[in-house]
């Protein structure tokens, strides 16, 4: 069995291994996902993560060698070497793990939870199914519609030849919107299916006074007595911040005085830049990034709108944690992102600055119907993006997986 953590207690709960190619520090929707859950379930249960000895931005943990194995809450996270291979039509690297087969083996767990699929080959269901072990699955993201031709077809393709392979061989799938399962998982597979959503944190993510001395900082920082809009997400074509640009553009072309401030990093950044200051609006807008994560809701509180013009969002995390900060939203409506915000967030159509703009100004100018759906999105959420009912539904379903 594998090494126990401080907060497991032998003979209380099952050995659950962790399969996804990235880990905290690194920081993405499914690392915050995984984190949440797993700080909470490795209380009960002894739970192992094998991720990348490195991420996409270089080693995880200052001085530390490249393959180590650390705790992290409770949480055994081993991280292996891998080699990376740069694929034009993918957001992230591939991670290619040459002994990861071996490192499964030695976890010997009860079950093995596999996240970004994309990462994973069928050696992966074999070894598994020759431990006699279970096999469990996320859909964090689902099959690609609408990102680009290359990015659904690769993805489609993936899906077809190995994605539901892994899918056929669970014992249990679960999916992070409804739209998710319904887009990805085969009929056949349905009936082993679960849809448990992501959480937020409402302690951090929270509505904070605008009088508050760090939000007004903000807000006098990057607003400037303009109209904020706040979009966060990484710099990617899949993410559609260039229409958002235009967007505001359009808006400050017509007079409006408003300013657009991104967080986030990724390939797309100097592009967007010029673009930017192509449309004449580069001392209107700005990206920033590396925020620690306890300082993100200031500036989702400093803010006077948020915008995620998404091509694909299978769920929007960051969506999510704007609603629970009460600011009022406007969502493209794709994926499971109508799912997330029903009617407390306002939609636009994806790939159409000239939709963007209309939501905005529809916000702008009726501003007490859109801070009504603002508060009503953070009941929404307390109600229903909770880590401990989340984490708990995720225990339940593995339970009853290992023991079938």
């Amino acid at each position: 069995m594998c090494a126990i953590s401080t907060g497991y207690v032998e003979g209380d709960g099952i050995d659950i291994c962790v399969l996804n190619p990235y880990f905290i520090p690194y920081r993405g929707g499914t690392e915050k996902v995984l984190y949440e859950v797993y700080k909470r379930i490795s209380k009960k249960h002894n739970v192992t993560i094998i991720t990348s000895a490195i991420s996409a931005f270089g080693a995880h943990g200052s001085g530390r060698p490249l393959q180590h194995t650390e705790y992290i809450d409770d949480i055994k996270v081993v991280r292996i070497k891998t080699k990376q291979i740069s694929i034009p039509f993918s957001p992230l690297p591939l991670q290619l793990f040459p002994a990861l087969q071996s490192h499964i083996q030695s976890v010997n767990a009860d079950l093995y939870h596999v996240n970004n699929r994309y990462q994973y080959f069928p050696s992966t269901i074999r070894t598994v199914r020759d431990m006699g072990a279970k096999l469990a699955i996320t859909i964090h993201n689902s099959t690609p519609k609408g990102i680009s031709v290359a990015d659904d077809y690769f993805g489609l393709l993936y899906d077809m030849a190995i994605g539901r392979k892994f899918m056929h061989a669970s014992s249990a799938i679960t999916a992070v919107s409804k739209n998710a399962l319904e887009s990805t998982v085969q009929p056949e597979d349905i009936w082993k299916s679960k849809v448990i959503y992501n959480g937020v944190d409402h302690k951090l993510f929270r509505k904070i006074s605008g009088r508050d001395g760090t939000v007004s900082s903000l807000k006098e920082k990057f607003g400037k007595g303009s109209t904020l809009i706040l979009s966060n997400g990484r710099l990617t074509q899949q993410k559609g911040q260039a229409y958002l640009i235009r967007a505001v553009a359009e808006l400050i072309k017509e007079g409006n005085d408003v300013r657009l401030l991104i967080i986030g990093k990724g390939p797309m950044y100097n592009w967007l830049y010029k673009y930017a200051s192509r449309l004449k609006i580069a001392d209107r807008f700005e990206i920033i990034s590396g925020i620690p994560e306890e300082e993100i809701p200031y500036y989702y509180n400093a803010s006077d709108l948020f915008v995620l013009p998404s091509l694909y969002e299978p769920a929007g995390m960051a969506l999510i944690e704007a609603m629970a900060c009460g600011v009022p939203s406007i969502a493209t409506r794709v994926g499971g992102m109508p799912e997330m915000g029903q009617d407390t967030v306002s939609y636009s159509k994806p790939r159409d600055y000239a939709s963007i703009k209309e939501a905005i100004m529809n916000c702008l100018t009726d501003s007490k119907n859109a801070r009504d759906r603002a508060s009503r999105a953070i009941s929404l959420v307390k109600k229903r993006n909770d880590w401990d009912i989340i984490a708990k539904e995720y225990e339940d379903c593995f339970l009853k997986a290992s023991s079938q």
